[in-house]
């Protein structure tokens, strides 16, 4: 079980990153905080699970909203015999892609409560840079133990940021690398944003 404030901000959000030689800018773009709770309803409606009973497995996830909380949680069980992942994603963005013109990576608020070892899984971002809904996707593995264990120096127990940069995103099909393949380009926009924990390294 997780809880997170955003996909990508302090707030609780999904976020984009900025970076300049001075400091670092978070922008969210999902946000699970109670500042604005239609936003926050909206924001946690966005979401749709992708487990691994579309290959047969039968892990099961969700994402829901929580009232009068700071944050959402996305909880489930994850199954190692079959498809031995749990993920979410967010629905096809309707009006336009996401602009990530002058950003450097991706960012997420969140907080482990089912355990503290956060090494046992599998923890990776994902995004995609098309309309379709196929299975290949831009895919980052993120390293949440070494965000909990940085939370801790600050003297934050409680929520960890994870910095994805778009560097860091390969692209693969399923759990598979595809080997000499282009980097990840943003400047056509990002039209889906995801999430898995999953038993395979990339």
């Amino acid at each position: 079980t997780s809880a997170t404030r955003h996909i990508t901000s302090r707030q609780q959000h999904t976020t984009s990153l900025q970076t300049t030689s001075l400091q670092s800018t978070y922008s969210p773009v999902f946000d699970f905080t109670l500042t604005n709770t239609t936003i926050k309803q909206k924001s946690a409606s966005s979401f749709e699970r992708i487990d691994d009973a579309i290959m047969g497995g039968i892990s099961t996830s969700s994402l829901r909203d929580v009232p009068d909380q700071n944050y959402a949680s996305w909880s489930g069980v994850c199954r190692t015999d079959g498809g031995g992942f749990c993920g979410m994603r967010t629905l096809p963005f309707k009006d336009a892609p996401l602009n990530a013109t002058d950003q450097d990576g991706v960012y997420l608020d969140c907080m482990l409560v089912s355990d503290d070892d956060a090494d046992r899984r599998m923890w990776k971002m994902t995004l995609r840079t098309d309309s379709s809904r196929g299975e290949q996707v831009f895919q980052a593995q993120f390293d949440l133990q070494k965000a909990m264990d940085e939370a801790k120096i600050r003297g934050d127990d409680t929520w960890a940021r994870v910095l994805v940069p778009f560097d860091s995103f390969q692209l693969v099909r399923g759990p598979r690398l595809i080997v000499d393949s282009d980097p990840l380009d943003v400047s056509g926009g990002i039209y889906q944003i995801g999430m898995t924990m999953s038993k395979f390294k990339i």
